[in-house]
């Protein structure tokens, strides 16, 4: 895990504008805000919010479109009302959790959501709850390079009920799914009016699904078994490039298993992901061993590299949006979260300027 050190640099820089205030680097954008336990104020024009759900909220009033979360564990079960919003940590899933355990409700998800669209969930542990994260009836949502661990139901689940809306659609990339009391991916559907199963879209790539307490991967009709002639899941269901083992009743469930859901390629399955293991403030340290099985087996598709240039890594630390806290046996420290300590004009001579610099 990154240890973090606080640097106090002293410079001076040729200024390109008279006039530099202070400004959050980690959220520049005039439509981000920031999520602090602490409220502390970062410079973001949006503002500081010390829950994620109060972020949220306000979205739809204020206009932010990412909301950026530092590090700690957030006891939360957020809903999403308003789509086209990307949720990411600052320092990834090994530093900042989202967790569910708090409710009232016992099988409430910490993530929840039904027909918003254009939704992002990148670098967080995700823990707690019924589901990781549940998506319903014509929700849509991509969960990139975070670990979603210690659900009661499930790890990720997919809900379709309502024929008439199209489906729930869920992209999972480069994450960790393990150690979930249920399936890791469960996917459940009512018939509709013709006797067939209400299939969502689902695509699985570079991930690694170990140690929950059913299977990997799983499909399920609440009311009955369809005996419909098509499930069209070919085009519905991709999922490949994952390791999966350890899965307490298997890595595949029957309707997968017995090919009614045809299972993708490249595939690795029973081998250990050769986790680090020890403990961070999220969990167990889920970084890769320099020995692992899932190292350099991701997609080997360009879009997919780790931030090195390296072929993908599976799990939560590979692929290119994990550059914010991606590591590698050779890395050394970094300098990030450079604040400027008070207003910056030209002329003025030196500055201060407050720095965090991870090491490796």
């Amino acid at each position: 895990m990154p240890a973090l050190r606080r640097l106090i640099l002293v410079g001076a820089f040729a200024l390109l504008a008279p006039l530099l205030p202070a400004q959050d680097l980690d959220c520049p954008s005039a439509t981000c805000a920031v999520v602090r336990q602490d409220g502390a104020t970062t410079g973001s024009s949006i503002g500081v919010y010390e829950t994620i759900q109060a972020a949220i909220n306000d979205a739809a009033i204020r206009g932010h479109t990412e909301i950026v979360v530092y590090p700690g564990r957030y006891y939360e079960n957020l809903h999403f009302s308003l789509g086209g919003m990307t949720l990411r940590s600052l320092e990834g899933p090994l530093l900042t959790c989202i967790d569910g355990s708090t409710s009232a409700i016992s099988d409430a998800p910490t993530i929840g959501m039904d027909s918003v669209q254009g939704l992002s969930f990148i670098g967080f542990t995700i823990s707690g709850g019924g589901y990781g994260v549940l998506v319903s009836i014509s929700a849509e949502a991509t969960i990139r390079n975070c670990v979603i661990e210690g659900n009661r139901i499930a790890g990720v689940g997919t809900f379709w009920n309502e024929e008439l809306l199209p489906p729930p659609a869920v992209s999972v990339i480069n994450c960790v799914v393990s150690n979930n009391s249920g399936s890791g991916i469960a996917m459940t559907s009512l018939l509709n009016s013709r006797g067939c199963p209400l299939v969502s879209h689902m695509s699985v790539h570079n991930s690694i699904i170990t140690n929950n307490g059913r299977y990997a991967v799983d499909y399920g009709v609440v009311n009955s078994i369809c005996c419909c002639s098509s499930f069209l899941f070919t085009d519905r269901f991709q999922f490949s490039h994952n390791l999966l083992s350890a899965n307490a009743e298997g890595n595949l469930g029957p309707s997968i298993a017995n090919g009614s859901i045809p299972i993708g390629t490249a595939n690795i399955q029973n081998q250990s992901p050769g986790f680090i293991g020890s403990a961070t403030g999220c969990g167990p340290d889920v970084r890769l061993l320099s020995t692992s099985n899932a190292r350099n087996q991701g997609w080997p598709a360009a879009a997919y590299r780790d931030p090195d240039g390296s072929r993908n890594d599976m799990g939560a630390f590979g692929g290119p949006f994990a550059e914010a806290y991606y590591t590698s046996m050779d890395d050394g420290p970094v300098i990030k979260q450079v604040t400027p300590l008070g207003t910056i004009r030209a002329g003025d001579g030196p500055f201060t300027i407050e720095a965090v610099g991870a090491a490796r």
